[in-house]
């Protein structure tokens, strides 16, 4: 009975959501970054019952309170929180890939999506995938490392050979330039 009143693609179209929603999502997001682990806990499960209704507005707020967020406990905590939201919706799965990976130019709040979709065994379809590697692409050409690691992180959960050959190829050329993200992508 939960699922009935889920946000569909429809609702989920914008990593803006409900302005109002998002917003008041964003303030909890903050209070969970300054609270201590015993207040941190009711925060967790106060925003995970609202559901994937919250997606939106904890996507948001990694890019608000991004600076606060590069500790890697944070990152996995939130991660978390997200792919608790996000089980069972493909809307906000799909949300999550949209605004959290191909939408954003930051690292650290695409890091924390990865990582959610990661942990909900997400695997991209083939339009998804095509997306990816134009991203890949994109990322090269202008330089942007991080962004190629990451997306490659996704992209190589489908096995694809192609895929491999292309990481491969990358990496090589990583490994001439003495590039030390040759070795994260390795």
């Amino acid at each position: 009975m939960d699922k009935v009143f889920e946000p569909s693609e429809l609702e989920l179209w914008d990593a803006q959501g409900d302005p109002n929603q998002a917003i008041e999502i964003q303030g909890k997001i903050k209070e969970l970054l300054q609270a201590n682990r015993q207040r941190q806990q009711p925060l967790l499960a106060e925003i995970a019952g609202r559901g994937a209704w919250a997606l939106p507005g904890v996507i948001n707020a990694t890019y608000v309170w991004m600076s606060e967020m590069e500790v890697q406990q944070t990152q996995t905590m939130l991660a978390g929180l997200m792919a608790d939201l996000a089980r069972g919706n493909p809307a906000a799965t799909n949300l999550l890939f949209r605004a959290g990976i191909l939408e954003t130019p930051f690292p650290v709040p695409r890091a924390i999506c990865r990582r959610a979709l990661e942990a909900l065994n997400w695997q991209p379809d083939e339009r998804q995938t095509a997306r990816l590697r134009q991203e890949i692409a994109l990322a090269s050409k202008i330089g942007d490392a991080q962004t190629v690691l990451d997306i490659y992180g996704l992209l190589l959960r489908t096995s694809s050979q192609t895929d491999l050959t292309g990481a491969r190829n990358q990496c090589i050329e990583w490994v001439r330039e003495k590039r030390a993200e040759a070795g994260a992508l390795l």
